[in-house]
């Protein structure tokens, strides 16, 4: 007996989208590459895997019974985006689904919707965060996520809770990105894989507000909306002691420098740098009693740069100077809202101490790590 399914192709094209992020690329298993497609009480459900996430997305249809069947994702999207139809009706019978509108009619194989993994679900408490205080720091913390899988706690971003705040930070060996806010949240410690932190951004960004569970005993995460849920693995491991490496820098001396004349100012000097070693040399002095300067100056086969910044605040009694990478300092300075910068430099003289760069609103505080790079 054929299952008929009344379907208005615009929200399944939306929910096929969706969980796309979610369909394995490759793999042995044909059903990862699939979407299952679940209708019950005239509610369809699309899920897919690819073992680590799990996405899912729901809206209604029109259907006489419950049905549960399995398309190759891929070939389903391609088809819905072909049909120039608002509605379609589906049809089940025999492990074979049709597609049927004015003057269309396709029959598609199915694979067999027992085989689709099932992830367990997390029986924790959702939170309900702003959109808002997860884009301020899920997109700072993610510029600096490892991409190479030899360290794998890396590999992601890191999220604790303790006392009254949550910090939320991430490194790739050379820089390191902290973001803490205040939060009602019970203790936690985990490190969410970049996928996952990529689909909560999009959710973020498509949604006022997002439900988020976060747990450490079923190494989870989940991120729901009205219609939409995506959950993940977490990684495991220990994630290195990134409070430690904070609370050295508390006593360096701070200058604060105008962002956008900062930023300018980098992306002059950038033009110059060597591509493969984009080094470039931050000096911080006087230029004459009482009126301290920030120079960033680079020399490579293309030419030979200096440019002064003019400094507007320092805490500073004598000069310092440090080698960065340029390219890691402009995506510092991008990560800061407020109209000035602060920058802290260790020592004085040429500094082998972490360069740091803050920012503070009301609502969180972002402190950006980067090493020193040596002369060749």
């Amino acid at each position: 007996m054929t299952q008929n399914i009344q379907v208005s192709v615009k929200p399944f094209r939306a929910g096929l989208v969706s969980v796309s992020k979610s369909v394995a690329k490759t793999g042995t298993m044909p059903i990862l590459s699939a979407v299952l497609c679940r209708v019950e009480n005239d509610t369809m459900t699309l899920k897919t895997t690819n073992l680590e996430t799990t996405a899912s997305y729901s809206f209604d249809v029109e259907s006489s019974e419950d049905v549960t069947f399995a398309v190759e994702h891929a070939q389903m999207l391609q088809t819905l985006n072909a049909i120039e139809r608002e509605t379609i009706t589906l049809g089940y019978n025999s492990n074979m689904l049709t597609i049927t509108c004015t003057g269309v009619n396709i029959t598609l194989g199915t694979l067999n919707p027992d085989d689709f993994p099932v992830m367990s679900e997390v029986a924790e408490d959702v939170v309900s965060l702003d959109s808002g205080i997860l884009i301020d720091t899920l997109s700072r913390a993610i510029t600096t996520v490892a991409t190479e899988t030899t360290r794998p706690t890396l590999a992601g971003v890191a999220i604790s809770k303790n006392h009254d705040k949550v910090m939320v930070a991430s490194s790739d060996g050379f820089r390191m990105t902290i973001i803490e806010f205040a939060s009602d949240w019970n203790p936690l410690s985990i490190i969410l894989p970049t996928q996952n932190v990529n689909e909560l951004l999009r959710l973020a960004k498509e949604n006022d507000t997002v439900g988020v569970c976060l747990t450490d005993r079923s190494m989870l995460a989940v991120v729901e909306t009205n219609h939409q849920r995506v959950q993940g693995r977490l990684i495991d491991g220990k994630y290195p002691n990134v409070g430690a490496i904070i609370d050295r820098t508390t006593s360096f001396p701070t200058t604060t420098i105008n962002t956008q004349s900062l930023l300018a100012a980098i992306r002059l000097v950038k033009l110059y740098v060597d591509k493969n070693a984009p080094r470039a040399e931050l000096k911080i002095h006087q230029m004459l009693p009482g009126m301290w300067v920030l120079t960033i100056s680079a020399t490579s086969d293309k030419g030979t740069i200096t440019q002064d910044v003019e400094v507007v605040e320092t805490k500073r009694n004598d000069a310092a100077t440090i080698g960065v990478n340029i390219t890691y300092l402009e995506t510092a300075i991008r990560g800061v809202s407020a109209s000035n910068t602060v920058l802290a430099i260790g020592g004085s003289g040429e500094s082998i101490d972490p360069f740091i760069i803050r920012d503070k609103t009301e609502t969180y505080t972002y402190q950006h790590v980067i090493m020193p790079m040596t002369r060749k």
